[in-house]
């Protein structure tokens, strides 16, 4: 049987999904979703595809999710939640959407390593060497270290505390796992990483902010060449 989404695996196709239905009034405000191993199995989409396009629903404030509870449709969906949904996945100019989103993002978390490491506390720095630690003993697998690197950057953006600049990263959820996901396909570059996310909580954990902003833009150059060979 085909999937309803006719094979497209993305997390903007989970999206639109959504989208479609709440428009067109077979989802409502309060109805509950089905588990996720219930919508996998709908669908035909990867784990990936799924967590992260629910994830963007729920931070577009589409959908409300909490660990161990059916995810809702919210009470107040408005137009403008619904068109800020459709954020690019990729451009059809491959080169210039990977530059795009990867000045976006270094913008983005250049600013929260500066804050982030004049705001850190002690109970910051050990949640984000927890992170690190679980990192390294999955570094054989591709799919828990990516879910664990993208859990660490936006550990980086909660710690700066910066409530706007936390928003726009969130929004950006399923562009960066899926950019992740494609720079850390080798172990060779997930070696990599790790190395650099100590450097960037080492200087953190420091109160050097031009050093952890220096430390991020280092990664997250390394990441976009990563992210080139694995789309050449």
């Amino acid at each position: 049987m085909a999937s309803p989404l006719q094979r497209v695996s993305t997390a903007e196709a989970v999206v639109r999904y959504f989208t479609d239905r709440i428009r067109s009034g077979q989802l409502k405000a309060g109805d509950a979703l089905p588990s996720e191993r219930a919508l996998q199995a709908e669908l035909g989409v990867s784990r990936f595809a799924l967590r992260e396009g629910l994830a963007r629903l729920n931070a577009l404030g589409i959908i409300t999710s909490a660990q161990g509870k059916a995810s809702v449709i919210n009470s107040e969906v408005s137009r403008l939640s619904l068109e800020s949904a459709f954020l690019p996945m990729e451009a059809r100019d491959a080169a210039k959407y990977a530059e795009d989103l990867f000045f976006s993002r270094t913008l983005i978390e250049r600013a929260t390593c500066q804050l982030a490491a004049r705001n850190r506390t002690r109970k910051d720095v050990k949640r984000l060497g927890a992170i690190l630690d679980e990192m390294d003993e999955v570094i054989a697998d591709h799919d828990a270290f990516t879910e664990l690197d993208l859990r660490f950057h936006r550990g980086v953006v909660e710690t700066g505390g910066n409530v706007f600049l936390k928003k726009i990263h969130e929004l950006l959820q399923a562009q960066l796992i899926e950019a992740i996901a494609r720079s850390t396909q080798t172990r060779a570059h997930r070696t990599r990483s790790a190395t650099w996310h100590r450097a960037i909580l080492k200087k953190i954990e420091e109160g050097d902010a031009e050093g952890a902003a220096e430390a991020m833009s280092g990664h997250l150059s390394a990441c976009k060449v990563a992210y080139r060979k694995s789309s050449s």
